[in-house]
């Protein structure tokens, strides 16, 4: 009989640390915290760092971490000990649906998986991610933002704050990343509520620390969140303050930020390439018009439609006098060799040859605003606001791209009385829709935008349907009415029932508004101003 021979194991003890992933994959971890660095470089899911077994052969003193990851969520209240049923309720909301609403078609992993796993580790975004959770929660239940409050959640909004504080005391050097994070995080909280201005400077406050970091390292590093998360976000959101035009809001911090000029392939790899390239493009033509203009201070605000006499030369972008330009058109030598038009050329030439299924809703947003900027790079803006009449089948077609889009709201149940609300922080649709409503007179095609707008209830950054509703009922009010008025003493008659506008050039150039901004104020409120017939004027929105 032959007896079994037990060979010895060499060797020491195996590693215990490391996060899931790369002990999945043997290989060393450097143990970084959100994310370690291998994981990160290689693109792949940090799953987090799995607790001790045992409290005897842990040492006692590891701090138990686990993940949440949006895509596959876990079951259960007693995942995070220690928390009471309400946080852990709102903790699960926000992981569950504000997570996964937020990053919309788009790909975010800042959303669904760095908050979630930074939330572990430190209080600050703890408190708010709750205050976000909770929020959003309520949210659902109303049918627009305004609505929307929550004293849970601004207990936890004000408790991340002071962490804040404390955190600021010890090494702010050290705690860019989850400063950055807050940022984006308080921003998202105010703008549900309302708070528009505190919002705005929230994202101004982000764009400053990450100006900041870039300056004290030289440049943002290759592989790091700052680069490849945080700067997209801030660059994307740098954009809508501008496209809204509220950069006076935040104006020693807004356009600050130099991202790359992205090389543009001949095809995407993914719509999340796209997208980051869109972003990058638009940047670029609000950098190129910020180097060429030295505008002055915003005027004062005066009463309801005062006059501000000559102050159409003194702001106009047009105006020769300034060395400013039609960054429209591009008549300005073209910046590192390729001129606005020639480059939004080679990103539509990219995505035409990129295999994307023409219904993800994510391809459909960026085909909506590429009919917007397609309009805007083919018309000459030289030559007034009468030109867009002769674009009404652009305008049309890009309102069926709207419509047909699952995000739109458009076809809702038959017994639904609204839409319910949406909170996104990524491209939309509302810059697009707000674009035909203030361009396009043709009194139909305007009234069809509007409809969509007041339709769809969404939320996108720091614009949402109630502000896009107000400006652009505004400027078809003020168009309408003086094209009205300019009939009326026109004509040696009265028309039965009075006149009403018919056709698009009913509205003459001194009557239609070449500018509506909306100037938000601390609380809810905001002063409209529109410039008409190169005139200034305001009007008391509060």
């Amino acid at each position: 009989m032959s007896s079994s021979i037990i060979r010895p194991r060499y060797g020491g003890s195996k590693v215990r640390s490391g996060c899931v992933t790369c002990k999945a994959r043997r290989v060393k971890c450097d143990e970084g915290r959100p994310t370690c660095q291998r994981c990160f470089k290689a693109k792949r899911t940090c799953e987090g760092y799995a607790p001790p077994p045992s409290a005897s052969t842990s040492g006692g003193g590891l701090r138990k971490f686990i993940v949440y990851l949006a895509s596959a969520p876990v079951d259960g209240l007693s995942l995070l000990p220690g928390i009471t049923t309400r946080q852990q309720r709102s903790f699960n909301f926000f992981r569950l649906r504000t997570a996964a609403e937020l990053a919309g078609p788009f790909g975010a992993d800042l959303w669904s998986t760095i908050l979630l796993r930074t939330a572990h580790d430190e209080s600050c975004i703890f408190n708010a991610v709750v205050a976000l959770g909770a929020l959003h929660e309520n949210f659902g239940y109303s049918r627009d933002a305004h609505e929307t409050h929550s004293d849970y959640a601004l207990t936890h909004y004000q408790k991340a704050i002071q962490r804040i504080t404390t955190l600021r005391d010890t090494d702010l050097t050290l705690h860019t990343d989850i400063l950055l994070m807050m940022c984006i995080v308080f921003s998202a909280f105010d703008s549900l509520r309302g708070q528009y201005k505190a919002s705005l400077m929230h994202i101004a406050s982000g764009i400053k620390i990450l100006v900041e970091a870039d300056k004290r390292l030289g440049g943002l590093k290759d592989g790091s969140l700052q680069k490849d998360i945080f700067l997209p976000i801030f660059v994307r959101m740098e954009n809508q303050i501008t496209d809204v035009g509220q950069t006076s809001a935040v104006v020693n911090t807004t356009r600050l930020i130099q991202p790359p000029i992205l090389s543009i392939p001949r095809a995407f790899k993914s719509i999340d390439e796209a997208q980051i390239t869109y972003d990058s493009s638009l940047s670029y033509i609000w950098n190129m018009l910020a180097r060429t203009e030295k505008l002055p201070a915003t005027p004062p605000l005066q009463p309801e439609n005062h006059e501000y006499e000559g102050l159409a030369k003194w702001l106009d972008p047009l105006d020769p006098a300034h060395e400013k330009f039609d960054y429209f058109t591009c008549q300005t030598p073209p910046i590192h060799g390729t001129s606005m038009p020639e480059r939004f050329s080679s990103w539509c030439a990219a995505f035409d040859a990129s295999d994307f299924p023409p219904s993800h809703p994510a391809v459909q947003i960026l085909q909506t605003n590429r009919a917007m900027l397609s309009l805007l790079f083919g018309a000459d803006t030289t030559k007034g606001e009468m030109l867009w009449d002769s674009y009404l089948p652009q305008f049309q077609s890009l309102l069926d791209y709207v419509e047909s889009s699952p995000l739109s709201g458009y076809r809702n149940s038959p017994g639904q009385k609204y839409a319910p609300p949406t909170f996104h922080y990524h491209l939309g649709l509302l810059t697009p829709l707000y674009f035909v409503c203030t361009r396009c007179r043709d009194p139909l095609t305007r009234r069809r935008a509007l409809r969509l707008i007041e339709n769809c209830n969404r939320k996108e950054g720091i614009w949402d349907t109630l502000v896009c509703t107000r400006l652009s009922k505004q400027v078809m009010e003020v168009e309408e009415g003086a094209a009205i008025e300019a009939m009326s003493r026109s004509s040696m008659c009265s028309k039965p029932g009075g006149w009403v506008v018919e056709r698009a050039e009913q509205i003459p150039e001194d009557c239609r508004v070449s500018e509506c901004i909306m100037k938000f104020g601390a609380e809810r409120e905001g002063l409209v101003r529109y410039r008409r017939g190169g005139v200034w004027y305001v009007v008391d929105d509060g």
